[in-house]
């Protein structure tokens, strides 16, 4: 049997194209599961933030306490800083006025030659009106080459001794340094027996006094600390040494 459509041209597109509407009926499904992935997504990265926000939240706090507890201990340091400065303090009001021997001494140590060794050293502190002063007593070691013979004799070296006013003279704590005498002299046990049977007894060295004056402005407890010269430094030595000690 044939089937004969007796509806209008029109009608027929119509409901065709009712028919085909039905077919976008997925997008209603797939629209909000796409929506639901894209929320899921946005949420694991927020939560990626906030986990890295959070693990620099407790770095910083566990770096916080960690700086607080040295901080602690530091303080301790500086409680008795503290009061190591006020006793220091106490002892410099207390002595004030008083020569500083101890600067003194240290700086003839630092400064004195390695060609020159001290026999004596005595300080006077003086008072108000008259400033004190310091005697040195020592020797001067001589090159073995000076002795020129029985007929030349000997030519001693006074050049240590400049050397040695030089030195001194840097000394912030000395206004002004002097020899007071220098001659030649010797030292030691070596027995020397010239060709005209001449016994000499000890190695050549030139004996020397000197005198510095204080400078009672940096001299003084609660003065100017100021150091000589670096390029000044020598071998320290002691005021009471011996030929074969410092200084050979």
């Amino acid at each position: 049997m044939t089937k004969i459509n007796l509806l209008p041209p029109e009608k027929i597109k119509v409901r065709r194209g009712a028919t085909t509407g039905r077919s976008y009926l997925w997008l209603a499904i797939l629209l909000p599961l796409l929506v639901l992935i894209v929320i899921v997504l946005l949420y694991f990265q927020a939560s990626g933030k906030v986990s890295q926000k959070q693990k620099a939240l407790k770095d910083a706090q566990t770096e916080l306490t960690d700086w607080q507890s040295k901080n602690a201990a530091l303080q301790q340091y500086k409680t008795r800083q503290d009061q190591v400065t006020q006793l220091q303090s106490s002892v410099v009001a207390a002595l004030q006025g008083r020569v500083y021997w101890a600067r003194i001494l240290n700086n003839v140590a630092i400064t004195i030659p390695s060609d020159i060794w001290l026999s004596n050293l005595a300080g006077t502190s003086g008072d108000t009106s008259t400033a004190g002063n310091v005697t040195f007593a020592g020797y001067a070691l001589q090159c073995p080459n000076r002795n020129l013979g029985d007929f030349f004799g000997y030519f001693p070296d006074y050049k240590p001794i400049a050397n040695w006013l030089e030195r001194m003279a840097t000394i912030p704590e000395f206004q002004k340094v002097w020899l007071s005498s220098a001659a030649p002299a010797r030292q030691g046990t070596v027995t020397v027996i010239t060709s005209t049977g001449t016994t000499v007894t000890g190695s050549p060295v030139i004996q020397f006094n000197s005198v510095a004056t204080l400078n009672m402005t940096t001299a003084v407890i609660g003065g100017a600390p100021v150091a000589p010269a670096a390029t000044q430094a020598a071998p320290s030595t002691t005021p009471e040494s011996t030929p074969g000690g410092t200084g050979q």
